[in-house]
């Protein structure tokens, strides 16, 4: 009996303090070294973007310091500009490549591109219907939703940037 008893205390003990022995759901996550580890996107076309804030909701939405981080983050150089105005020099300083813009101001910021550069125009769109963001994507070559995540953003201001390396090649 003596016996039974110390192997049933080895075989609990040793269940109770191998770490190697794991049968709940994620708990195979908690071994050391075994984890997941969390990955940043890195932008393979780094862009300098002109963010341009306006009051409207598109404006509040492009202000969130999570978007401007996530860019950062990407390897992208970020520049809010609060109005045409300022978008205005900050293109002409040659050193803006992609302009997310309200698809509402997305004209004016295409007029206030300079010969030199030219940057990209991405137009964001809040809550759109189908018709309006076809006919953006089609006019500007891509557009983007408020309400899609960070990867959508910058994978928009990917396929910008590929577009405008193959322009570059193609000159």
């Amino acid at each position: 009996m003596k016996k039974l008893a110390v192997f049933c205390v080895v075989v609990a003990g040793s269940l109770l303090f191998n770490g190697a022995i794991v049968h709940a759901c994620a708990d195979k996550l908690a071994a050391v070294g075994r984890g997941l580890t969390a990955q940043r996107a890195i932008a393979k076309h780094k862009a300098s973007v002109a963010v341009v804030f306006n009051r409207r909701a598109v404006g509040t939405n492009l202000k969130d310091p999570r978007l401007q981080t996530a860019l950062t983050q990407a390897g992208h150089r970020v520049q809010v500009v609060e109005d045409i105005a300022q978008l205005d020099l900050a293109v002409k300083s040659g050193k803006v490549d992609v302009v997310m813009v309200d698809v509402a101001d997305a004209a004016l910021a295409e007029e206030s591109r300079s010969t030199l550069g030219k940057p990209s125009i991405l137009p964001v769109l809040q809550k759109p219907s189908k018709d309006e963001f076809k006919s953006a994507k089609e006019r500007y070559g891509v557009a983007l939703k408020t309400s899609g995540d960070n990867v959508d953003l910058l994978l928009a201001i990917e396929t910008v940037m590929k577009s405008r390396a193959k322009t570059v090649a193609g000159s």
